[in-house]
């Protein structure tokens, strides 16, 4: 942004009152200007005497008088910033031709203002020079309007421009300063998006003050949407020098997708899926999501739904539903031999949460499940209805939704089941998952690592165990090879750009988890590690990664980071 800054220009007179004419002070062609005498200074009072003596360099005793040297120092003493008018006189003294300079003094302030809408002025004060109980320095004061237009802008990013300064003879300073304001608000490029989604998320309207710190928050907060592959913002000038309107401009991406697929497993047989999803529904920022996965093993179906903004505070809520049929699972049993058996699943959940700071948001989810585990020969295993209620808050300070270099995103939940809710488990659920972000080296490269951790009071039904291994938590493993009660996994990935849509990723993974009555230890944690690649695609980022744990690897087709 071309930022306008207003100096305050300030004219001193400087007036050259010659006793006797240079051409009286010449006698002939050839004859000399006399001889400086001495030099004499007159009319300060509050000024000390020595600040105008440095300032007078040029004129010297027993050189010949020179005009040009004296105007120079005329202008030397004025600059000092402590005077109204300077003048140079001569007269006849005792010691010779007597150079007399006289000034007079600036009033001493009594009062300084600063008129603005928005800033803390107290605050920018302290940077000021200028102050009550001083003689008025006029350079002192140019240099703190300079600081004032520069601190506005540094420590509270607000551009602004000095509209006036007002002296007066009583030493009152007024300096008035206008906030740069937006006359407008422009959205571009967003073919699909509606242009509300945008303008809620940037918080900055018609006659707000232009803070660059809110602005750029928002143009954060729409890159964070994941609607977009670039968000970018202009300020252009406006027939008013203190308003500009603000253009945004963002590029598109896809958010919608329909996929589908079939093939044959030799343990599942014929397998297929239908993908519905829509990121953005119709440009208004909602999310809704079909997915169905169908087979001779298998029968899973997703609904869900997403909404944002249910008012302008923020609140959002959204909701699933959800029905899924696996056959012939195998769980490891306690004697070392495996048991075939069937889960299903039926249920949904809704969710309520708000915005509690910028980077905050806290959130309750209602979970209702009807479960039942059955053996091939249709023994019950575990039959009941579970109902939790869960609270969670996430911190996100990531730089991008996808592909994040700087930043942390934290997450902690406490989740209570059964006892005031029914169901047939009574238990609580405390987990945090906690993610850095490193930019390292230059490109794009970044250090990722994320902690995770978590612990089970109570009788929680089998589903609600912590399961350690596969493409989630420890790669190198399979899904759920180390289930329990309390977990703690450790992940860590290199990961760096390869082209502009093709990264690569080297990691490590340990974690484990433990029955209740077992005691956790950092000894017991499997390690596997491994690379993979992310493919930033149209239907989200693409992973794939082989991991190589205690006994061989493996690979994993996902979407989306790991973390």
């Amino acid at each position: 942004m071309r930022r306008r800054r207003h100096t305050a220009v300030i004219i001193v007179t400087l007036c050259l009152v010659l006793g006797l004419s240079w051409a009286a002070l010449a006698e002939g062609e050839e004859s000399q200007y006399p001889p400086v005498g001495e030099i004499i200074i007159e009319g300060y009072n509050r000024v000390d005497k020595s600040v105008i003596e440095k300032a007078i360099t040029e004129t010297k005793v027993g050189e010949p008088v020179n005009e040009d040297k004296i105007r120079s120092d005329l202008q030397a003493i004025a600059n000092t910033g402590y005077f109204f008018d300077v003048k140079a006189n001569f007269a006849e003294g005792p010691k010779g031709l007597a150079v007399i300079f006289t000034v007079v003094e600036n009033p001493v302030v009594t009062k300084v203002d600063v008129v603005n809408d928005v800033l803390p002025i107290t605050e920018l004060r302290r940077y000021m020079t200028t102050r009550p109980g001083r003689v008025l320095n006029l350079e002192e004061l140019r240099q703190d309007i300079q600081i004032l237009v520069q601190k506005s802008f540094e420590d509270y990013g607000i551009p602004v421009r000095v509209h006036d300064v007002v002296l007066n003879e009583a030493g009152e300073v007024r300096i008035i300063i206008n906030e740069t304001r937006v006359a407008d608000v422009i959205i571009e490029g967003n073919n699909k998006t509606q242009d509300y989604v945008i303008a809620r998320e940037l918080k900055i309207e018609p006659g707000d003050v232009l803070d660059m710190n809110v602005l750029n928050q928002g143009l954060r907060r729409v890159l964070m949407l994941g609607y977009f592959d670039e968000v970018a913002r202009d300020l252009q000038d406006t027939d008013d020098p203190d308003k500009v309107n603000l253009v945004v401009t963002v590029t598109e991406r896809k958010t919608g997708v329909f996929t589908g697929g079939a093939g044959y497993s030799s343990t599942e047989g014929f397998i297929g899926y239908v993908d519905v999803a829509d990121q953005n529904f119709l440009g208004r920022g909602q999310q809704v999501n079909i997915r169905w996965e169908f087979g001779q093993k298998r029968n899973y179906y997703n609904v869900g739904f997403f909404e944002p903004y249910l008012n302008e505070n923020g609140l959002f809520m959204g909701f699933n539903v959800y029905n899924r049929l696996s056959r012939d699972r195998i769980r490891h049993l306690d004697d070392g031999s495996e048991q075939k058996y069937d889960y299903h699943r039926t249920g949904g959940d809704v969710t309520l949460g708000q915005p509690v700071t910028e980077h905050t948001k806290a959130s309750l989810r209602l979970k209702i499940e009807n479960y039942e585990n059955t053996t091939s020969e249709g023994v019950t295993l575990e039959q009941g209805n579970l109902r939790t209620l869960r609270l969670q808050t996430v911190t996100n300070t990531t730089d991008h939704p996808f592909f994040p270099t700087t930043g942390i995103r934290n997450v902690l939940s406490a989740e209570l089941g059964g006892y005031f809710l029914g169901g047939d488990s009574d238990f609580t659920k405390y987990q945090a998952d906690l993610s850095k972000y490193m930019q390292v080296g230059s490109n794009g490269q970044t250090l990722a690592v994320r902690v995770h951790t978590g612990f089970i009071n109570g009788d929680a039904p089998p589903q609600e165990l912590f399961f350690v291994g596969g493409s989630e938590t420890v790669r190198g493993y399979r899904f759920g090879d180390f289930t329990g009660e309390k977990t703690i996994t450790i992940n860590g990935e290199y990961r760096f750009p390869i082209t502009d849509i093709i990264h690569g990723v080297v990691f490590v993974d340990t974690g484990n988890a433990w029955d209740r009555s077992e005691r956790m230890s950092l000894s017991d944690l499997h390690t596997g590690y491994g690379v993979g690649v992310r493919l930033d695609t149209p239907i989200g980022v693409l992973r794939i990664d082989y991991g190589i744990g205690e006994e061989g690897g493996q690979a994993y087709f996902s979407l989306g980071q790991a973390f």
